[in-house]
């Protein structure tokens, strides 16, 4: 208990230097847990706010103006959200949904959250539960399209859970062909564990004392009627460069890394 402060000042340490921040957080620890209390006096000491819905939301400087946010804007069934994604996107080929893909896209759906700032932009930020077929990991880039407002410009920002460089293709397959620009490089490496026998997943033989890394998080970009451009998205720690090094570890106290991009406005 003793390490959570300074765990959490470790986490929001690479937000230093720019002028305007906004992170993308899942898993938001509970209000009023020692994390929550840990994490809301680093925030406080760096001028930083935050809005959550449910384990999603964003933290931001509090000098960044939101006009507003909502959880979930296009709902949470199932049924509902991909009829009307279906329809959207008509003049694309329908995607068939086995049932446990619909039940996985339902939880994605319930742990979305937008932000609408200042200057014409959209924040996205989805939390997915791992995603196993082709045609789930399509449907997810069409869903998150369908998130963005024509008349800004969007970044979204997601913990995909897409477990492997196979599935990642139809990922990025769903992307183009919906318009969304992907900023995250092909094998980003941005989380790498090794789950002990105390963890509570012991009985799943494919997480438990295998050391597991895939590329789960990414940043897109959809312009819209904004005048902002995107950098390249880029990972703290740098997980490529050390092969070696799992996370959560004493210098970081997360499970995956903080994958981020640089917004400058075309006048700037």
């Amino acid at each position: 208990p003793e390490r959570l402060e300074g765990n959490a000042g470790n986490l929001l340490e690479p937000l230093a230097g720019h002028e305007h921040v906004i992170l993308a957080a899942q898993e938001f620890p509970e209000a009023g847990s020692a994390k929550f209390k840990a994490l809301q006096a680093v925030m406080t000491r760096k001028d930083l706010v935050f809005v959550e819905v449910g384990d999603v939301g964003f933290i931001h400087s509090a000098s960044l103006q939101v006009q507003d946010h909502k959880e979930s804007p296009l709902g949470t069934s199932a049924a509902a959200v991909i009829a009307e994604i279906n329809a959207k996107f008509s003049e694309l080929p329908e995607l068939d949904l086995q049932d446990d893909d619909r039940k996985r896209l339902e939880t994605a759906f319930k742990k979305t959250i937008i932000i609408n700032a200042e200057q014409n932009l959209r924040f996205i930020n989805v939390h997915v539960k791992e995603l196993q077929t082709p045609n789930a990991t399509r449907f997810l880039a069409r869903y998150l399209r369908a998130l963005a407002d024509d008349s800004r410009d969007n970044v979204v920002l997601s913990d995909t859970n897409i477990p492997n460089a196979g599935l990642i293709s139809f990922f990025e397959e769903g992307c183009k062909e919906c318009g969304l620009q992907m900023l995250t490089r092909p094998g980003l490496i941005t989380t790498r564990k090794q789950r002990s026998e105390l963890h509570g997943q012991l009985p799943d033989k494919n997480k438990c004392l295998k050391v597991v890394e895939a590329q789960k998080d990414f940043i897109l970009f959809f312009r819209g009627k904004g005048q902002w451009q995107c950098g390249a998205a880029t990972s703290f720690p740098d997980l490529n460069a050390d092969c070696s090094m799992l996370l959560p570890n004493s210098a970081w106290a997360a499970d995956h890394c903080m994958v981020s991009v640089v917004l400058t406005a075309d006048d700037e």
